[in-house]
């Protein structure tokens, strides 16, 4: 059962990702936040707050029962990361050029 979870819930991260590719909903942040270095720093178990600290507020957010996907653009290096929490720790995170 829980794997089936985890899987429904890549799936719903791979679609966010999607949607932000399709939609272009990207902005310009003047900033070095969305970086692969900081990206890295990310890992499974970590809290809100401390993915907060590394990549500061994200650009959108989205809820659906105990998880949650935050969105981190930058269309001048055309980048884009993702992190889905599951009971507000960090379940997986991805990394998009486009």
């Amino acid at each position: 059962m829980k794997t089936m979870k985890k899987m429904t819930t890549l799936a719903a991260l791979a679609l966010i990702g999607i949607v932000f590719l399709a939609a272009g909903c990207s902005k310009i942040l003047g900033s070095d936040r969305i970086s692969r270095a900081n990206y890295d720093r990310i890992s499974e178990g970590m809290t809100m707050q401390e993915v907060r600290d590394i990549l500061g507020s994200p650009d959108e957010t989205y809820s659906s029962g105990n998880t949650d996907a935050w969105t981190y653009s930058d269309q001048a290096d055309r980048e884009i990361i993702v992190i889905m929490f599951e009971d507000g720790q960090v379940l997986t995170k991805s990394w998009s050029d486009y």
